[in-house]
């Protein structure tokens, strides 16, 4: 019976393991990959690798919004993306990817998007 149940387990959580990360905008996505911890079953002493997700983003990044007034956070990397919502000046917000020089992903408060990096001022979270 525990077999069968360690056998269930394992399925649904390879299963999960497959399925695509949830995208992040501009194709950007947060990766779970997953890694393989041994459990050894009591009774007959047998050895199984059952999948655990883990987290593989990068340490943490955040960032200070410096702008004299406000920030648009866009939809894009664009002056003419539609705006998601404003970032005052003093909020915190996480860096997501900085690889464009002029334009920052980030998020804040569970709304991801674009804005310009030079209101933007990278602090230690």
């Amino acid at each position: 019976m525990k077999r069968m149940i360690l056998i269930s387990l394992t399925l649904m959580i390879a299963a999960l393991a497959c399925l695509q990360p949830a995208a992040v905008a501009d194709d950007h996505a947060v990766e779970a990959l997953p890694t393989f911890v041994k459990v050894e079953e009591e009774s007959a002493g047998e050895v199984y690798e059952i999948p655990r997700m883990t987290d593989t983003r990068e340490s943490e990044s955040c960032a200070v919004v410096i702008a004299d007034v406000a920030l648009h956070l866009r939809s894009d990397a664009s002056a003419d993306a539609m705006v998601l919502d404003w970032l005052k000046r003093g909020e915190v917000v996480r860096v997501i990817d900085q690889s464009r020089s002029d334009w920052w992903l980030i998020e804040r408060d569970q709304v991801v998007g674009y804005a310009r990096s030079m209101y933007l001022e990278e602090r230690t979270c």
